[in-house]
């Protein structure tokens, strides 16, 4: 088993350059959003994501207090306003949700939702195979947010 240090280096031990592998990451996602969903449901699960993470981070759900993280220990987690951060999931969902919104158009898919650099492996000697790993923020969303995050993970690499 590798350490995750040895396993950033190998992934960056590459001859070329990461733009030169865009083309094939933009294909393999294209492939991945196409996977279809196990169930009948096509809803967007961004709020509900994302108010999962804040009654982690809250107190609400005591996940992190079962793993002995200790919550109370970061203080600026009590400079949050959490109300608010919830009111604006909800504005979120609406705007998502809204039949006539300038959302409604856009394809509901299987998406990655964490597509940083170290989340693609190629594999030069297979004619450049790129895989995905790292699938344990895959949920349901608009299939932009995984362009969107694609280039803002990538904002500074050369």
């Amino acid at each position: 088993m590798c350490s995750k240090e040895n396993e950033k280096e190998k992934r960056f031990d590459r001859k070329r350059e990461l733009s030169d592998f865009r083309p094939l990451i933009a294909k393999r996602l294209g492939e991945f959003h196409c996977v279809p969903f196990i169930d009948e449901k096509h809803d967007n699960q961004l709020g509900e994501k994302l108010r999962h993470y804040i009654n982690l981070l809250n107190g609400k759900n005591n996940e992190l207090a079962q793993r002995n993280i200790d919550v109370d220990s970061r203080p600026f987690l009590k400079e949050i306003d959490w109300s608010k951060l919830s009111s604006e999931i909800d504005q979120i969902d609406k705007a998502l949700a809204s039949p006539n919104g300038i959302w409604s158009k856009m394809a509901i898919v299987l998406c990655h939702n964490d597509t940083q650099s170290l989340n693609f492996l190629v594999d030069e000697k297979e004619n450049d195979y790129v895989s995905i790993i790292d699938l344990e923020h895959a949920f349901r969303n608009l299939w932009l947010f995984d362009v969107y995050n694609h280039f803002v993970e990538y904002a500074g690499v050369s």
